[in-house]
């Protein structure tokens, strides 16, 4: 699940399939327990790169995107599209502010 927060706290809160909640702060901060756990349950999936696409335009995490692009079951097209999609929207987030 993602949620925006107010600036100074976490900008989103991830809930892993275990139910505990980690946090992804905006400054770019990865936390690399929540990058690994993650992984861990795209991986449980039937197809575990689709899983994280998905994931990575839930919680616009392009990083998620550029990782997909390793399982057979991502096309590198669609690996790229969401890297672009959340790129664009982060600079254009940028831009207006």
């Amino acid at each position: 699940m993602q949620s925006r927060k107010k600036s100074g706290s976490p900008a989103y809160t991830y809930t892993g399939e275990s139910g505990s909640e980690t946090y992804c702060f905006q400054e770019d901060m990865l936390i690399p327990a929540e990058l690994f756990r993650i992984l861990a349950d795209c991986e449980k999936q039937k197809n575990p790169g689709e899983s994280l696409l998905k994931k990575a335009k839930e919680m616009s995490w392009s990083i998620l995107a550029m990782i997909a692009s390793c399982f057979p079951d991502a096309s590198p097209l669609s690996c790229l599209t969401v890297w672009l999609e959340i790129t664009a929207a982060r600079l254009s987030h940028d831009l207006n502010e």
